[in-house]
């Protein structure tokens, strides 16, 4: 867990051959996005009858709504399973600032092939062994003329059309204060943007043209 690695001692020191790729998402389209997963892999998927709180919450816009009205079952319900695995959990905000003493590259689901090309261009020319340099070759020109996969969310087809809420069934309010709910998790996205933009810039001066 990258957390873990941060706290190592054996890598605090920066080192030329140690790369973070974290990759990124919006917190509440990835909190609805969990809650939409553990729904199918802990209970449909296995017939299994819903558990207190899936049964109270069968969407994942009647949780937002319990902790827009905070809801304590609601509140302790969306920290747990995956839901509760956000961002900040596998990197709390006091760790990131660690990031910058090694090269750190962040793929946001919102611009995965944009960003997914860029370590791939910086990362070849970081390495400058041959053999990286022809896998990262292939990769840009026969992966990356199409977009990258995306397949996860292929497991609701075998649903019907209504079993999985999104942002988009939850009002301005209630949307309002589930960000606030994933607050840690926004501090984190954030504090990561900052670091990749500025780790960009560092770069500039030695990319080869």
């Amino acid at each position: 867990m990258i957390r873990d690695l941060l706290l190592s001692e054996h890598i605090l020191p920066s080192s030329k051959k140690l790369a973070f790729v974290i990759a990124t998402r919006n917190p509440v389209k990835r909190w609805f996005s969990s809650f939409n997963w553990d729904l199918h892999d802990l209970v449909l998927s296995k017939g299994r009858a819903p558990t207190d709180g899936f049964r109270r919450f069968p969407k994942a816009s009647d949780l937002a709504e319990g902790i827009a009205a905070g809801d304590s079952e609601a509140l302790n319900f969306a920290r747990t399973n995956h839901m509760g695995m956000g961002l900040s959990w596998y990197l709390p905000l006091d760790l990131v600032p660690r990031l910058s003493r090694h090269r750190f590259y962040e793929i946001r689901q919102e611009h995965a092939d944009q960003d997914f090309a860029r370590f791939i261009d910086d990362f070849s020319a970081f390495t400058g062994t041959a053999t990286r340099l022809k896998i990262s070759h292939w990769l840009r020109h026969r992966r990356l003329r199409a977009q990258l996969p995306r397949t996860k969310d292929q497991y609701k087809n075998a649903y019907l059309r209504g079993t999985f809420a999104s942002p988009s069934d939850c009002d301005p309010h209630t949307l309002s204060k589930l960000r606030e709910f994933l607050e840690r998790d926004y501090a984190v996205n954030a504090a990561l943007r900052q670091l990749a933009i500025r780790q960009q810039t560092d770069r500039v001066a030695w990319l080869p043209l």
